[in-house]
């Protein structure tokens, strides 16, 4: 229950039933954004699916094999080749960093 001051999550329309009691207000039953019964559907991308993600909001999960920006781009997500990159850059600014700061603890 809520105080009277405080508006349900996601605004009242995101709930089948509000209850306003003397002190509180009950918000029951969240309604799925995803179906379009009572107002527009999400408009989720192509390649994509609406999913509930909280009252009055939605999340687009992509659709197997899609990934990345608005489910655009198909086919395995590159994991060896993002850690790769990811690895060598980082071990190269640690050894610049060590290098440059090793002068400075000899002095």
């Amino acid at each position: 229950a809520l105080p009277l001051d405080l508006d349900c999550p996601g605004g009242s329309s995101a709930w089948e039933v509000v209850t306003i009691l003397k002190s509180s207000r009950l918000c029951q039953g969240q309604q799925n954004p995803c179906n379009g019964s009572r107002e527009l559907v999400w408009p989720c991308p192509e390649n994509s699916v609406c999913a509930p993600d909280g009252p009055g909001m939605v999340q687009c999960l992509c659709q197997s094999p899609f990934h990345g920006y608005k489910c655009l781009r198909e086919g395995a997500f590159p994991t060896f080749l993002f850690c790769g990159v990811l690895g060598a850059v980082t071990l190269c600014l640690a050894l610049l960093l060590w290098g440059t700061q090793r002068r400075k603890a000899k002095t």
